[in-house]
């Protein structure tokens, strides 16, 4: 059987309640602006059938515009303003991860560097209280918790693809690290409770760390481990993001990224200079 009506941005479903919806109002304004009702039951038996059958097939026919326009103009209008997650993604799923795995584990070793450097400021003392791999978790628990929240918000990855989405990211990293999943998702946990609160991400990141390596606590409470910190949570979530975008293929959003980011060092540059002067 052939479908008369094809439409692109609605469901069947959507389509036959657009339909039944449209049918009566055109048969209420029809009936309403035309001969009326108190007219339409003078006629004889076979005048008034025909009459009926003619002013619902009308009525459909309107309606079918009414649904067509709906479809074709109105939801295409409305679509230009929502970002969608391209189909094809989804065909690409593990190239993606593969991709985005290569990306992030470059920046985890910049990171980690610039982490170890940090340490080494605060309490030059306690390097030989050093973790390695319990660090390594948080770095990636905190890529993780800037990666999902963004593929998501950017429409880069379906909602229905999300949790598959994580699992072979996270699945990627044990397999290549030898780290603990359970231990990376806990740490992710812990950094989703900032909701996103860039100061409240650093703060977290400084207690993990001051905590893992035994280091005083009156540290957390410093102007410049806050900056530190500050300094590395922002810059290792943007390149973060940028990594992300970048493997998804969004060239757009990895040139606005590259714009934060710049402004971001104008910014530091800035403060720096006053602190000098």
């Amino acid at each position: 059987m052939k479908t008369i009506f094809k439409f692109n941005n609605l469901t069947p479903k959507k389509t036959l309640i657009l339909l039944i919806i449209f049918t009566l109002i055109s048969i209420f304004f029809i009936t309403r602006f035309g001969s009326g009702w108190n007219t339409l039951f003078n006629d004889s038996i076979g005048g008034i059938i025909f009459t009926i059958l003619g002013l619902i097939l009308m009525s459909f026919s309107v309606a079918s515009i009414g649904v067509f326009c709906v479809d074709k103009i109105l939801l295409s209008i409305i679509n230009l303003f929502i970002k969608k997650a391209p189909n094809e993604n989804r065909v690409h799923f593990q190239s993606i991860i593969d991709d985005l795995f290569k990306r992030i584990l470059k920046a985890h070793t910049v990171a980690t560097k610039a982490l170890l450097k940090a340490i080494g400021d605060l309490a030059p003392d306690k390097m030989g209280s050093f973790i390695g791999i319990p660090l390594y978790e948080v770095l990636y628990g905190y890529q993780l918790t800037c990666l999902i929240g963004f593929s998501s918000t950017e429409k880069l990855i379906k909602i229905t693809d999300f949790f598959e989405f994580k699992k072979e990211l996270l699945k990627r990293i044990e397999t290549e690290t030898g780290l603990s999943i359970r231990q990376i998702e806990l740490y992710n946990e812990s950094f989703l409770k900032c909701a996103g609160d860039m100061k409240c991400l650093s703060n977290k990141f400084l207690s993990h760390v001051v905590n893992l390596c035994k280091l005083d606590k009156k540290i957390i409470d410093q102007n410049k481990a806050i900056k530190i910190f500050n300094e590395l949570s922002v810059t290792l979530a943007i390149q973060t993001q940028r990594n992300t975008a970048r493997a998804f293929g969004n060239m757009k959003i990895v040139k606005e990224l590259d714009k934060v980011f710049e402004n971001y060092i104008e910014e530091l540059e800035k403060a720096d200079s006053k602190t000098q002067t």
